[in-house]
């Protein structure tokens, strides 16, 4: 997997908190709680070794964004849950 790690700000904190109050209680996984969660944005996955310098060279400068759909995956049952669509993390902040 190719991925670039997200510097949080402090309403991206919130944000998690949030997501993780949505949640009950049931974290996914360990890698999610307040302590151990790192932000990142998947930019590809099975990525093969050979590709890396390439897909790498294709990165280019810092990125900005923004939330727009809410979602958490869930390793033990291999399925992505989706908490919020069309922009409804606005309403969570």
């Amino acid at each position: 997997m190719l991925a670039r790690v997200v510097v949080p700000t402090a309403e991206l904190l919130r944000l998690h908190r949030t997501t993780l109050a949505m949640l009950g209680g049931r974290e996914p996984s360990d890698h999610t709680a307040p302590d151990r969660w790192l932000p990142h944005v998947s930019l590809a996955r099975r990525l093969r070794s050979a590709d890396l310098e390439r897909a790498l060279g294709l990165l280019g400068g810092p990125i900005s964004g923004h939330a727009q759909d809410l979602r958490t995956w869930d390793p033990r049952e291999g399925r992505v849950m989706v908490l919020t669509q069309d922009d409804g993390v606005t309403n969570l902040l």
